[in-house]
């Protein structure tokens, strides 16, 4: 179903691709600028305004507690919102409501009331805040499912992201500038908060012009209690909302609480409070992007998976706080960048932090990217696994039940810092500090986290061409961290380089670097409208070698009208994976005979030996020099040692010096060790005579070593015959040299079997086949080598036949 045919306003208009397009820059333009709001609500400004109003723990922990419990009211606000024609609008007026109220305590800051009150009238102002806001996201939610296109989900969401932690950062930058320079006065908090109110009303004016979808709703014929439970039905969407339910109830034991540890323990400024916010925002911006590619190319499942994992491991950092303060000097002594950078700028030279602070900025970057990761995955499989009837009242459901399991935490960790500092620990960690409630907040959030929320988002049914784990860590661990970046820039050029040459470039440097998470990306382009980049394409995934690479390769070879197939049967060589056998095994009947040649020689890579008989049947009747080259190389690397029988007359028969040699080189290979006979016909042809005498010696030195008894005779022999051998080489008596040879051949059977020549090499050269093949030819080849050979044939002898003879004895001494 198209866009336009699937889109329609409630009125039943289409709404055009255009205006999709529009709608969704508003709505990040929009999610811009209501990101200030909820930073500011949600965030250190709200624990920093409650710790000035000398809001204990457990209050501090209830507007966390608040802001969770009150999602219960989204399944009833839904189903009365589906009693209108439009979402939009009801949506508006909620929202509006919900972030004006926050005038409530502003008004009672500034009238004077007593701070403990204001603490009071903060709280249950929030309450219903809350509770309005919730009212209204599910209606959000399932607006933007139905008008986010399911092929720009990830990607949209994830530059959506991006751009709302970019704002988000500037705005805590911004309230920590505002909160230090009125030091913590009741002015600075309505500054801020008044900035939130007016930006955050601003945000849902521009979604007014956001265009809205027809809703489906469910059933309105059903009893209530049907209808609510009808998406718990679907067994996936069941599992992600107790996943994302435990995962919202570790978070919240941990919440902002981490803030007042810091103030507490380490009296760490407003301003600096606000550097670790900008950090950790900075770790989503420089990541949400990249996280909404790896999405679509692993999965959000298994990057949720790997995303929490990660978070709660990062957070483990809090253990490693210690006292004391630093400057960025004494930090970066050793590195000249930063010592050059401060020598410069003589007040961040003697910019002092608590360690803390410099600790724990490493760990909020990537507690950022990894957090943004979470919500990514989350947003990614509630819009697809949420059914598409009654979606509004799914997402209800959703968030009600998130909403309820994280409702606890928050209680849990306020307590926790109440109790704690009540009864100080006296556990002192590794590096100093004592064991407070930050470190109890942590180990139950990493509990929960490992235990419970991560097995559950691993049970959802994988989607089609989803990774598994342990392939999705090896696609993504890299050894340089910058890397992953540099191959997300590259996928993306991969499709929207300026040229057909920065394509391919982009999918050369792929394969160069084995990136495997671009699969699929390469795979979109084996259809490119560029030669280079289709070609560039296969060698990609060639290089991977990851089995959907193989596999699309493989679909490629079938396809009658490509042109890559040669390429593919190249590229395939660079993985040698069996997978590829049997189609490549097809390509030998090809009528291009650069197909031919490529597919036997990476049959021949491969080794396996089911290509043995089909390489032999093309190596029987090929008249291609190429080709038999090429199919007699790979029989070579296989092992087929009766290739022999087939490969010598064609030897022979060929007056093409290149093929002659390449065929040589193939015997010589199946005779003896693999790839050493290149060396010695080298050798020999740089100058002759050097590899005869060399191996002819190294025949000697080794049958001498024999002291055996029983074969002295045998021992004397090759020796004598060896020395034949060399001497009639050098005269290029080449019959007197053959002789030698076979006789050299004899003594070796008496060697390795004890078996004596009687007269009859038939029967000697099939005794020794069944005892040991490639022994077995090799001795057949030198008794047909001491025949005449214009007999045979074969014409005249060579020394390039004399060598292979003394290579293969030489192989078995």
């Amino acid at each position: 179903m198209s866009i336009s045919q699937a889109l329609l306003t409630p009125q039943g208009d289409h709404i055009s691709h255009r205006r999709i397009r529009q709608g969704l820059r508003l709505n990040v333009l929009a999610g811009s600028i209501g990101i200030i709001w909820i930073t500011y609500v949600l965030q250190f400004p709200m624990a920093m305004f409650m710790e000035h109003l000398g809001a204990s723990g457990l209050m501090i922990g209830l507007i966390g507690t608040c802001f969770q419990i009150t999602m219960c009211v989204q399944i009833p606000a839904t189903l009365w919102a589906e009693r209108s024609n439009s979402r939009k609008y009801i949506w508006f007026y909620l929202a509006l409501l919900h972030r004006l109220l926050l005038l409530i305590p502003l008004a009672a800051l500034m009238m004077g009331m007593d701070l403990s009150t204001v603490a009071w009238i903060t709280i249950i102002t929030l309450a219903c805040s809350f509770a309005l806001g919730h009212m209204s996201a599910p209606l959000w939610l399932s607006w933007m499912a139905d008008l986010v296109p399911d092929k720009k989900r990830s990607r949209f969401w994830a530059s959506r992201q991006l751009w709302i932690t970019f704002a988000g950062l500037v705005a805590a930058a911004f309230a920590g500038f505002i909160l230090d320079t009125y030091d913590g006065q009741n002015i600075g908090f309505i500054v801020v908060f008044g900035v939130a109110i007016i930006l955050g009303a601003i945000d849902l004016v521009i979604h007014l012009r956001v265009p809205e979808p027809k809703a489906i709703n469910s059933n309105p014929h059903e009893s209530f209690s049907k209808r609510i439970l009808e998406p718990l039905k679907q067994r996936d969407f069941l599992l992600l909302c107790l996943s994302m339910a435990a995962w919202a109830f570790g978070a919240g034991i941990v919440g902002a609480f981490g803030v007042i540890y810091l103030e507490r323990s380490f009296q760490v400024t407003y301003s600096q409070q606000a550097l670790l916010m900008i950090v950790a925002s900075l770790g989503a911006v420089c990541t949400s992007m990249m996280w909404g590619y790896i999405i679509d190319r692993i999965g959000s499942r298994i990057f949720g998976i790997i995303s929490m994992v990660c978070c709660v491991f990062i957070g483990l950092t809090w253990f490693l706080a210690m006292p004391g303060t630093n400057s960025i000097s004494t930090l970066s002594a050793n590195i000249p960048v930063v010592n050059s950078i401060c020598a410069h700028i003589p007040w961040l030279n003697n910019y002092v932090m608590p360690n803390i602070v410099w600790l724990m900025m490493p760990g909020f970057f990537l507690g950022g990217a990894f957090g943004s990761g979470v919500m990514l995955s989350q947003l990614n499989l509630c819009t697809s696994l949420s059914p598409k009837a009654g979606r509004s009242l799914a997402m209800a459901v959703f968030m009600t039940i998130i909403g309820v399991a994280g409702a606890i935490g928050p209680i849990i960790g306020g307590t926790l810092i109440d109790y704690m500092q009540a009864y100080p620990s006296e556990i002192i960690l590794p590096l100093g500090m004592p064991l407070d409630f930050i470190h109890l907040q942590m180990i139950g959030f990493f509990t929960v986290t490992v235990l419970v929320a991560a097995p559950l988002l691993f049970f959802i049914r994988p989607c089609a061409n989803e990774l598994s784990i342990s392939d999705a860590l090896k696609r993504l661990i890299v050894l340089n961290p910058l890397r992953l970046g540099k191959s997300i820039y590259h996928i993306y050029m991969l499709s929207r380089g300026k040229n057909p040459g920065a394509r391919a470039a982009s999918a050369r440097t792929l394969g160069q670097q084995h990136t495997a998470i671009a699969v699929s990306d390469l795979i979109q382009q084996l259809d490119d409208a560029s030669t280079d980049v289709r070609e560039q394409a296969v060698y990609a995934l060639g290089a991977i070698g990851s089995p959907d690479a193989i596999d699309a390769l493989i679909c490629k070879l079938d396809d009658p009208h490509t042109d890559l197939n040669p390429h593919i049967a190249r590229a395939l060589r660079k993985s040698a994976n069996t997978r590829s056998v049997d189609a490549l095994i097809g390509q030998l009947d090809h009528h291009d005979r650069e197909t031919q040649s490529e597919s036997a020689r990476t049959l021949g890579w491969i080794g396996d030996r089911r290509a043995a008989k089909s390489l032999l049947n093309i190596l029987h009747h090929s008249k291609d020099t190429k080709v038999l080259s090429a199919s007699s190389e790979a029989l070579a690397r296989l092992g087929e040692i009766a290739a022999i029988y087939d490969i010598l007359p064609r030897m022979k028969e060929t007056n093409n010096p290149i093929l002659k040699r390449s065929l040589t080189v193939a015997i010589g290979d199946l005779l003896g060790e693999p790839e050493r006979f290149y060396q010695e016909l080298h050798r020999e042809s740089e100058e002759p005579g050097t590899a005869v005498e060399s191996m002819s010696k190294d025949i000697r030195k080794h049958v001498r070593k024999c002291k055996d008894p029983n074969l002295e005779e045998a021992q004397a022999w090759l020796i004598k015959r060896s020395k034949d051998f060399e001497h009639a080489y050098e005269v290029h008596d080449n019959q007197a040299a053959a002789d030698a040879l076979f006789d050299m051949a004899i003594g070796l059977s008496a060697f390795h079997y004890g078996i004596q020549f009687g007269g009859d090499a038939k029967a000697l050269i099939d005794d020794l086949i069944w005892r040991n093949q490639r022994f077995g030819v090799g001795v057949w080849y030198l008794d047909l080598l001491r025949q005449n050979w214009r007999d045979c044939g074969f014409g005249k002898r060579e020394a390039s036949d004399l060598l292979l003879g003394i290579f293969f004895i030489h192989n078995w001494v």
